[in-house]
């Protein structure tokens, strides 16, 4: 193939990148080094634990997945930051999105969006433990947890606190 040729190839191969059609196990996943600061908020009166964040990287199938957790305690209570990227994140937040909404005596479950991004929460009433995840732009899936806890209003603050924007835009 000839030097322009190839230069045709090479572009050809950058637009579609570009535009999301190359397969996971193709596609760059985003640093650690990126990706830990995303989760690693200043949470008034919360404490992170000790060894945390951790990063855990992995395959499945051809798809490569990252994710970093952080998890931050309160007396009694724990608060779990987990970041996603790669993987069956889509999957799994499309198969989240579709389960049916509730409201009732043992908890509930319903669709939010917190900064302009969508996502499902649920509480269990009897755990005291609360779930938030958020779809930011069928990349990245952010999933918050905490447990023992009145109402997910914990949970709503500190992704408040998160850069969602910066978040949105490494998704584009």
């Amino acid at each position: 193939m000839n030097r322009l040729g190839l230069l045709g190839l090479v572009s050809w191969v950058i637009l579609i990148s570009s535009l999301g059609f190359v397969p996971a196990s193709q596609a760059q996943l985003t640093d650690e080094i990126v990706l830990v600061p995303l989760i690693d908020v200043k949470f008034s009166g919360w404490e992170k634990k000790t060894g945390f964040p951790k990063i855990e990287k992995g395959q499945e199938g051809d798809k490569g997945w990252i994710e970093a957790q952080n998890i931050y305690q309160k007396g009694g209570s724990t608060l779990t930051a987990v970041i996603a990227e790669g993987g069956d994140v889509n999957k799994d937040l499309a198969a989240m999105r579709a389960l049916p909404e509730y409201d009732n005596k043992v908890g509930f479950r319903k669709k939010i969006v917190i900064g302009g991004v969508q996502g499902v929460e649920s509480y269990d009433r009897g755990q005291k433990k609360g779930t938030l995840v958020l779809n930011v732009s069928n990349r990245f899936g952010i999933r918050l947890e905490a447990a023992p806890i009145e109402n997910n209003e914990v949970l709503k603050d500190f992704a408040n606190k998160m850069p969602l924007t910066k978040i949105w835009r490494l998704a584009q």
